[in-house]
């Protein structure tokens, strides 16, 4: 059974995650304004300011849009790795699978397929996907950024718009015909 999580089920989560952070948010600001009382679950917020209320909780959307991006890279991933594994196991015929095992034959994976890899096969082998695969390769640094830590400064331009990383993750998924619901 496998325990890839479904990109409706990431969204799902996404979509009720924000909803509530910004229900909060509004009661918080309700309360500092005096038009709510103070309850438990924002009396830890009663201390500051309405901006810093603002700032903080732009911060955790902020936080909450990168989680959100790295879940559908990482479902991503997790999808095109199982159906690579399936297309080499099973000796699939068409040229994207014969690709594949010729990867895999290549030893120079060291028992894990570069994603890059994959790319370059879906590119050749696949070329009605290319304006997908050209939109996720252009977006995996942001992968690998937010995957290893932020440690360094991002040079290509502002984080990806969440919607957007949504749209291109199931577009290529659709694309290479691998089931993500």
């Amino acid at each position: 059974m496998t325990t890839i999580p479904s990109i409706k089920l990431i969204w799902d989560l996404y979509v009720v995650s924000r909803s509530q952070v910004w229900e909060l948010r509004a009661e918080v600001l309700d309360c500092l304004a005096g038009r709510v009382e103070k309850t438990d679950k924002i009396d830890s917020y009663v201390h500051l300011q309405s901006d810093e209320v603002r700032d903080m909780f732009d911060r955790y959307l902020d936080e909450m849009d990168k989680l959100i991006i790295l879940d559908l890279f990482t479902a991503l991933e997790g999808h095109v790795r199982a159906d690579f594994d399936d297309r080499v196991r099973q000796r699939k015929r068409d040229s994207l699978s014969k690709s594949y095992r010729l990867i895999e034959k290549s030893g120079n994976n060291q028992g894990r397929t570069p994603f890059e890899d994959l790319f370059v096969s879906w590119k050749e082998h696949r070329s009605a996907c290319g304006s997908y695969v050209g939109r996720i390769r252009g977006l995996w640094h942001f992968r690998n950024w937010l995957a290893h830590g932020r440690w360094w400064v991002i040079k290509n331009g502002p984080m990806p718009d969440v919607n957007n990383v949504k749209r291109s993750v199931e577009g290529v998924l659709n694309c290479l015909g691998i089931p993500f619901f």
